[in-house]
This record gives C-alpha cells, sequence and structure tokens, in this order.
C-alpha cells in the first residue's frame, strides 16, 4: 500500500494500536482523543493528535477511519448518528478518497437465523436505526469507496471476560449465541481494506465462529483460572441463535485469523 495521510477519528482502545500499525508502515496519522493518556501515548507513537474532529483538516487526508463508539449511556441514538455524519459530511467535502466506520452487529434483529450483508431486514429498535441512517449517508457520499464495518464484541488485550466472570452476577440467557471477534482482526482488515475499496461495502466482522455463551463463559473462567460460572435459567423454547456470516472479510491475502482462542 502506497504511503498516505489517514485520520482516525476516536482513537481509543482499537484506535492505538491501528495507529501503531499504519506510523510503523511509515504512514502519516491524525488522531483525535479526548483521553489526555491516549494523547500522550499517540503523541509519543509520532501521531498528531486532536482532542476533536473539529481540528482535523481533512484536506490533507487520503482517508478517515472513524472509531467512535456508540455508547449504550448516551442521551438520544441519533447524537450519534449526528456527531458521525457530521464528520462523514466534512469528510465528502474535503474529498477525501476513502470512509472506513465501525458500526455494530447489533442492527441485526435479534431472532434466530442467517445474516449475511446483503440481508433484508427490519432494524427493531431505535439504535439500529441509527446505525442503518448512518451506512446509508456514507453510501451517499462515498458511493465509490466507503466502507461500512458491522463488527462482533471485541475481545483482546484488556477484555478477557474477567470482570463478566467475577461480578458473581449470574451471566443471562447463557442459550444463545454470541458474535466476537479479536482487536487484532478489526485492525489487521481495516489496513487491507485502505486504499483497497473501489465500491460501497458493507462487511460483517466477527470470528466466523458462531459461539455459545456458557461455552464461551465456561471456556474463558478455565482459561483465568477462575471459578465456574453459573447462569440464569434459560427456556430451550427462548433460545436466540444468530449465525452471523462473516465470509467477505475472511478473504485469504487479508490475513484475518479468526483468533479462536476465543474457546
Amino acid at each position: 500500500m502506497e504511503k498516505q495521510t489517514i485520520a482516525i477519528v476516536g482513537c481509543g482502545w482499537l484506535g492505538i494500536p491501528l495507529a501503531k500499525r499504519l506510523l510503523n508502515s511509515g504512514h502519516t496519522v491524525f488522531a483525535t482523543t479526548r483521553n489526555t493518556n491516549h494523547q500522550s501515548e499517540l503523541i509519543d507513537l509520532g501521531a498528531q493528535v486532536t482532542a476533536t474532529a473539529d481540528d482535523v483538516v481533512f484536506e490533507s487526508c487520503d482517508a478517515v477511519v472513524i472509531l467512535l463508539p456508540f455508547k449504550r449511556d448516551i442521551d438520544s441514538p441519533w447524537a450519534y448518528h449526528e456527531q458521525v455524519v457530521s464528520i462523514v459530511e466534512n469528510a465528502a467535502k474535503a474529498e477525501v478518497n476513502q470512509l472506513i466506520w465501525t458500526g455494530s452487529t447489533s442492527i441485526y434483529p435479534k431472532s434466530s437465523g442467517v445474516y449475511e450483508e446483503d440481508t433484508v431486514f427490519e432494524p427493531e429498535n431505535e439504535r439500529a436505526r441509527v446505525l442503518l441512517a448512518i451506512e446509508r449517508d456514507i453510501k451517499h457520499h462515498f458511493p465509490q469507496n466507503g466502507v461500512a464495518l458491522r463488527v462482533g464484541g471485541l475481545v483482546g488485550q484488556g477484555r478477557d471476560s474477567s470482570r463478566t466472570l467475577n461480578s458473581n452476577v449470574p451471566i443471562a440467557r447463557p442459550l444463545d449465541s454470541i458474535a466476537l471477534v479479536h482487536q487484532d482482526d478489526v485492525v489487521q482488515l481495516i489496513v487491507s481494506l485502505l486504499n483497497s475499496s473501489d465500491k460501497f461495502q458493507i462487511y460483517n466482522v466477527t470470528s466466523g465462529e458462531t459461539l455459545i455463551r456458557k461455552a464461551y463463559y465456561c471456556a474463558a473462567a478455565k482459561r483465568l483460572g477462575l471459578p465456574a460460572p453459573y447462569f440464569e435459567m434459560q427456556d430451550p423454547k427462548d433460545v436466540i441463535v444468530r449465525k452471523i456470516c462473516a465470509r467477505k472479510c475472511h478473504q485469504p491475502d487479508w490475513n484475518i485469523h479468526h483468533f479462536m482462542d476465543l474457546l
């Protein structure tokens, strides 16, 4: 990949290792974060750092990667939509070559079934409607080089399930499936996608495996040397198994490794 100038908006747990990869490969990185500890780390890595996207000169960027988290405690889900779409519009006005945004597999209905990127579905709640609206806005502004990633639950450094296992609270819905993906895989996918898209694309980003919550947490407890977890009772008739197909992002030359140390 030729050397580029890349803006990472929302540079935290996922953005810092992405910035490090890009900087080590000789790219120029603008990073935004309000966290002062993250700011110091990014500056030490060689990134140019600002607190918000308002201070980023998008005209000098080849690509923009939006990693802003969709927080559960946000006052209104549509405030997140406004925040993301404002960045998308500014990047489009600056004629940025490519835009990548990390959304979520929570866009899909909470019902059993197989979900691919082109599956037609009706959003079940306001958060899902917001995610779908952002995808449509990105497609409108970046029809040739926009990318929306529907990312599963993130695991990796600092996210090893110990908090849940140590909470002494029964784990709910143990028979349901969960879709997970490792931090390293998401970073690798974004690096692989930069400068490689020729049309708007949506990718399901998961490990490629359908995991059952009970099996995952039992294996995690064993791996961490913790007592076996306990679970709420669940009616077998009320089990939700969603298979979120991620074949598109597991292309051999993209080096997505599944990282199935999850089990």
